[in-house]
């Protein structure tokens, strides 16, 4: 379907693989239902005899076209429709042809409502129905002279999940990078390590159905896009990245998120590149703000029992001390295991009951959750005088724990019914990012040593 006039903007639009597309005078998805709006009433026309003017000579026609307003249409409409030949042998499967059907859309009668229309230059004018004259909006000649832009599907990125591999995500608390190859897993990249993949299933299926809520402006100049709109091509984004298939080359989409609108729902929003405003729903920031944390690996490190050589403690206005595996059994501790004692700044044996699964939580440390994807403002999480704790291996390897102050609850997690320790902000040296300690871990760690020393004396 082509619609427009001389020397006025034409609109295309086609239907590919049941499927509507905006071809002029841009490429993008169409909004079907918009479509099939305008077809539906086209199709559905009729004239009565009495409605029909035709003209026996040129002045006749002229003058008849003078008078509808066709003379120089409002609007042009081509319809292609592919259907079957109806010349064709009966008998024989009937072949396929493609016929074009072209309307022009003349005045309205201000009496009757009836929309002037001719079709294919037929020499003759047809009144017929233009449609309630209360929803203007839905009359035909409104629906026909809409701007090409209002045809644009409100799909935000026109990819499909199957096609991306690569998936970054960036805001102020800090960004994260998942890529995949074909037919495997999601990676995490940056940081490194593996990813979540129901988690980056979710995301990647919420982005690719994002909706606008409405195209803002068009024609929006690069400057104007952060001073009106606050959207700034290194501010809150998510990158998505396609393989190469079917002979297309592989593609990247960005897209950028501004300011909340003020008086309205949603942000400001843009695909870079383009000069097009949208406006997205709040859930746009939130999938993209909160999204990068999702996918942060909860398993800090991984390694067998026996291979922890030490564990050292070095509490803010106090000695270090240091704690190593106790070769003698403690029963009372883990069976068939030995216990732990002090080695520095003095030498006992600890208290065997204060170790209850000591080892088996610091061979696999998992993280409550994460809070920000770096941590370059470490006071914010008391992170400027922590705890550290320092656990060696046995292949000289050193995991360095820094535990700051306690953490906001997880509202999100926590209910009356389960209520949870809020546990602790720490860092883990070589990983960037802050993650919350589970409180039983983080009590385990930060003790004073000399709490640690047997109440009784043999």
């Amino acid at each position: 379907m082509s619609s427009g006039d001389d020397g006025k903007p034409k609109t295309v639009v086609e239907k590919k693989d049941d499927a509507w597309r905006l071809v002029e005078p841009i490429s993008r998805a169409a909004d079907a239902s918009k479509v099939t709006a305008l077809l539906g009433k086209l199709v559905g026309l009729e004239a009565t005899a009495a409605d029909v003017s035709a003209a026996q000579t040129p002045e006749d026609l002229k003058k008849a076209l003078d008078a509808a307003g066709l003379a120089e249409p409002r609007a042009t409409l081509t319809l292609k429709v592919l259907e079957k030949d109806p010349t064709a042998k009966a008998g024989v499967e009937k072949p396929k042809r493609e016929r074009s059907v072209t309307y022009a859309l003349g005045n309205t009668d201000a009496a009757s409502g009836k929309l002037a229309l001719r079709v294919d230059n037929l020499w003759r004018v047809n009144r017929v129905d233009n449609g309630p004259k209360d929803q203007q909006a839905q009359q035909i000649d409104a629906l026909a002279l809409r701007p090409s832009g209002e045809y644009r599907s409100l799909k935000v990125m026109e990819l499909a999940s199957a096609d991306i591999i690569g998936l970054t995500l960036e805001s102020a608390n800090g960004s994260v990078a998942l890529a995949r190859k074909a037919g495997e897993p999601w990676k995490l990249g940056n940081p490194p390590g593996e990813a979540d993949q129901g988690e980056a299933d979710r995301l990647l299926g919420a982005l690719t159905a994002l909706e606008a809520l409405e195209f803002v402006a068009d024609g929006v100049k690069a400057e104007d896009l952060a001073k009106n709109y606050g959207i700034d091509a290194k501010g809150t984004r998510v990158t998505l990245e396609t393989v190469a298939k079917d002979g297309k080359p592989a593609t990247k989409m960005v897209l950028l998120l501004g300011k909340d609108r003020e008086g309205k729902p949603g942000l400001f929003g843009a695909i870079s590149g383009t000069d097009t405003v949208l406006a997205l729903p709040a859930s746009a920031r939130e999938t993209v703000v909160g999204g990068e944390l999702a996918f942060l690996p909860r398993e800090l490190w991984r390694t067998p029992e026996g291979d922890i050589v030490s564990v050292a403690v070095r509490r803010q206005g106090e000695p270090e001390y240091r704690l190593v595996p106790d070769a003698s059994p403690a029963p009372l501790v883990e069976e068939k295991k030995g216990g732990w004692k002090i080695e520095t700044p003095f030498t006992a044996t600890a208290e065997p009951t204060m170790f209850e699964n000591f080892a088996s939580n610091l061979a696999s440390p998992r993280a409550d959750r994460w809070v920000a994807a770096k941590s370059d403002k470490p006071e914010e999480w008391g992170l400027d005088k922590p705890v550290e704790v320092v656990v060696t291996l046995k292949d000289g390897a050193k995991k360095v724990l820094k535990i700051g102050k306690e953490a906001k609850a997880d509202k999100k997690e926590v209910t009356p019914a389960t209520p949870a320790a809020p546990g602790r902000y720490a860092s883990l040296d070589g990983r960037p990012g802050v993650f919350v300690l589970p409180a039983q871990l983080s009590a385990a760690l930060d003790r004073p040593v000399l709490d640690l020393v047997p109440r009784t004396v043999d």
